[in-house]
């Protein structure tokens, strides 16, 4: 064992230094690949925000379209009650409700 550590210490002290300690290697990509890279991923995200965008309006619109239909729907219904609610009053058997 104390072999192991006198050679271990022996090829540590012989290794020049320059070997042992290297300097760090520079990044070698492109910065224009990275600017690219940057501008297709904006270019993605304005385009999966403008998707989205469509999407909403789109679910809106339908929403709306819905509501329409059933408001044209419910009209005469409700028109029909109405006016059922008011001869209903004008009637002179029908108990009246007191107003608080």
């Amino acid at each position: 064992m104390k072999l192991l550590k006198v050679l271990l210490v022996t090829l540590l002290f012989l290794t020049p230094a320059t070997a042992l300690a290297q300097p760090e290697k520079q990044s070698t990509y492109d910065k224009t690949v990275t600017t690219g890279s940057k501008l297709d991923q904006e270019r993605r995200l304005r385009l999966r925000i403008k998707q989205q965008t469509h999407k909403s309006n789109t679910d809106i619109v339908r929403v709306l379209r819905k509501t329409r239909q059933l408001k044209r729907f419910s009209r005469p219904h409700i028109v029909e009650f109405q006016r059922r609610i008011e001869q209903m009053q004008h009637r002179p058997d029908v108990p009246r409700l007191r107003k608080h």
